[in-house]
C-alpha cells in the first residue's frame, strides 16, 4: 500500500460522467482549492487545485507526491486522461472500461477475509440540513462531512459527474486505496446536493491498516477562473498534444502479465 498522503488521497479524491449535462456545462467556469491533512497535522500533507472549464476538468495536484501527474476529464468524449508531465506520456481511459474494472474489483473485495469490509460493511446516515452536517458511519469507517449547495445550481451536476468519476479512476491504480466507502460518501453528497467544504474520515483498526487513520480534508470554492488558470490550462492542452499514449502498465509501472498467466486468471475458481 502506498505511503499516507496518497492513500488519503484516495478515499478523499475529489472521477461516471453523465452526457445529459454536456450541453449545458461547457459555460460553467470554477475552481476548487483543497488540501488534506493527516491526524493532528497543521501543514496538509497534499492538496490538489481542480478547474472546470469549457465542459472539461482538469485537476492539478500542487503538493505531494504525484504532483507532476495531471488528470483530465472529456465528458463529451466519456474519457478519462492521466497525464506524466515527467515522463510526457499519457493514459486514456474510456467510462465504460472504468465501469468494467469497478465491478470486477468490488467481486474481488467483497470475497477477500481483509478487504471485504470495504464494500460489506452497510453505513448509517445522519444528517442535519440547519447546520449543514452529516455523518455516514460503519463498523470500521466513519465520514463527517460540512457543506452547501452553491449560488448556482447549475454547478452542482458538474461537480456531481467529477467526484463519482474521479473516484472510480482509483480502481487504475492497484496502489491506491479502494474507492467504495468514498463512493457510499458521494451518495450523500448528490442526495443534498452540497459541496463540501470539510470532510473527516476515521479508520478504525483493520486487517488493511493495523494503526487506522483519521484525516480532515477542506475544501475552497471559487466562482471563476483566473488569467493565470487560463494560462496554466492553455499550456497543458499545448503539452499534451505531443505526449506518448502508452498502456495501463507502462504508465502505472505495472508488470505486464504473460499470456500464460492471463489464461490461468481467467480460468481461476473465484475463492469464497
Amino acid at each position: 500500500m502506498r505511503a499516507f498522503p496518497l492513500t488519503v488521497l484516495a478515499l478523499f479524491s475529489t472521477v461516471l460522467l453523465c452526457v445529459l449535462f454536456c450541453e449545458n456545462i461547457t459555460a460553467q467556469q470554477f475552481k476548487i482549492e483543497s488540501q488534506i491533512y493527516v491526524a493532528d497535522d497543521n501543514q496538509p500533507s497534499s492538496s490538489n487545485v481542480t478547474m472546470f472549464s469549457a465542459g472539461l476538468v482538469f485537476d492539478f495536484q500542487t503538493k505531494g507526491t504525484q504532483s507532476h501527474e495531471v488528470t483530465i476529464l472529456e465528458p463529451k468524449r466519456h474519457q478519462t486522461i492521466l497525464l506524466d508531465r515527467l515522463r510526457r506520456m499519457k493514459l486514456v481511459l474510456d467510462d465504460v472500461q472504468l465501469i468494467k474494472m469497478a465491478d470486477a474489483l468490488r467481486r474481488e473485495t467483497a470475497l477477500d477475509k481483509s478487504a471485504g469490509f470495504l464494500v460489506n460493511e452497510r453505513f448509517e446516515e445522519s444528517i442535519s440540513l440547519d447546520n449543514g452536517a452529516a455523518t455516514l458511519k460503519s463498523p470500521t469507517i466513519s465520514y463527517s462531512i460540512r457543506g452547501s449547495r452553491p449560488a448556482d445550481l447549475k454547478v452542482f451536476p458538474v461537480y456531481s459527474n467529477f467526484i463519482e468519476a474521479f473516484t472510480r479512476l482509483q480502481v487504475s491504480d492497484p496502489h491506491a486505496f479502494s474507492p467504495f466507502p468514498r463512493m457510499r460518501l458521494n451518495e450523500t453528497i448528490r442526495k443534498l446536493g452540497w459541496i463540501p467544504s470539510e470532510v473527516k474520515v476515521t479508520l478504525k483498526s483493520n486487517p488493511l491498516m493495523k494503526q487506522g487513520l483519521k484525516a480532515t480534508s477542506k475544501h475552497t470554492f471559487i466562482d471563476g477562473l483566473s488569467s493565470a488558470d487560463e494560462a496554466k490550462i492553455a499550456v497543458l492542452k499545448t503539452e499534451w498534444l505531443n505526449f506518448e499514449s502508452v498502456d495501463l502498465y507502462e504508465f502505472r509501472h505495472l508488470k505486464k502479465p504473460t499470456i500464460k498467466e492471463r489464461i490461468a486468471r481467467r480460468n481461476e475458481t473465484p475463492k469464497s
